[in-house]
């Protein structure tokens, strides 16, 4: 996969920056956790504290349990994994952990340290036989990009997961970087069997905006001008097919070049499009 853009560094490390990676992060996992423990509970950092579930005695007895695990550890750090999947007879348990590459190394040490803290220490204090695993749950596809709030009119700003897997990170470590594109800047896109015209980016800018897409429109409005202007999603195709979906994402948004609070919308809209284009 190549993720268009150049990397955003200072973005990567800012505080807004990683809220936005690890909430995106968080969110995507717990859909994946709940689909597959029906009934179950993720939390986030310390949601556990003062948290029970008389109704459901497993989950309830291990929640109870995570009060040890979150007392102080070294340098004065809470035992906190950014997502925590509990399902509901408390039976598995699973830690997610969203991290910069440049703190990966930090990242597997204290995630080896957390199971091993609740396999062998919370588990036997509380009489507990609760499986805990590092998740192996990853983004894919469109997940793998999440669009930022801008700091210029001039560069669209997105979290990339790849890194997660170009760097081969340790099971349940989802590595993420920010990166940031010129609006209308095609100049970084790989070679493709079929280019997208000038003149047809022209027209998905202006349509775009001239459409009052909503949430709800995204998928109308990009089947209706995809259907217009095949060419468009043929060059989709084919950039999916060298670069990922992610990237595919991203020049779509850089091309339509939304107005400032406006980018995750314009990424519904171009998820939607790349949509078609993969069952061309």
């Amino acid at each position: 996969m190549v993720c268009l853009g150049g990397k955003d560094t200072e973005s990567t490390k800012e505080q807004w920056g990683y809220q936005t990676a690890q909430q995106r992060a968080y969110d995507l996992f717990r859909t994946s956790f709940l689909s597959r423990f029906p009934g179950g509970e993720v939390l986030k950092e310390l949601e556990y504290r003062n948290t029970g579930y008389p109704s459901k005695p497993g989950l309830h007895k291990v929640l109870i349990a995570l009060e040890d695990f979150r007392r102080w550890s070294k340098n004065n750090d809470y035992r906190k994994p950014d997502g925590l999947g509990i399902s509901a007879d408390g039976s598995v348990g699973e830690l997610l952990e969203v991290t910069t590459v440049g703190n990966r190394s930090s990242a597997e040490k204290q995630s080896i340290h957390k199971l091993d803290h609740l396999t062998h220490t919370v588990n036997r204090i509380h009489d507990l036989s609760t499986y805990w695993t590092s998740t192996r749950w990853q983004p894919t596809g469109a997940e793998l990009f999440y669009p930022l709030p801008p700091k210029s009119n001039e560069l669209v700003r997105y979290v990339c997961y790849h890194p997660t897997f170009r760097d081969h990170a340790l099971q349940g470590i989802i590595l993420y970087e920010v990166h940031a594109i010129k609006k209308g800047d095609t100049k970084r896109l790989p070679i493709v069997p079929v280019a997208i015209p000038e003149a047809v980016q022209e027209k998905m800018k202006k349509s775009y905006k001239q459409g009052e897409i909503k949430e709800q429109t995204t998928a109308i409005w990009a089947k209706q001008f995809g259907s217009e202007h095949p060419v468009l999603l043929q060059a989709l195709r084919g950039l999916i097919l060298v670069a990922g979906i992610a990237a595919a994402i991203a020049l779509v948004v850089a091309i339509i070049s939304p107005i400032p609070g406006d980018e995750v919308l314009a990424a519904q809209a171009a998820a939607s499009l790349i949509a078609l284009a993969q069952n061309l």
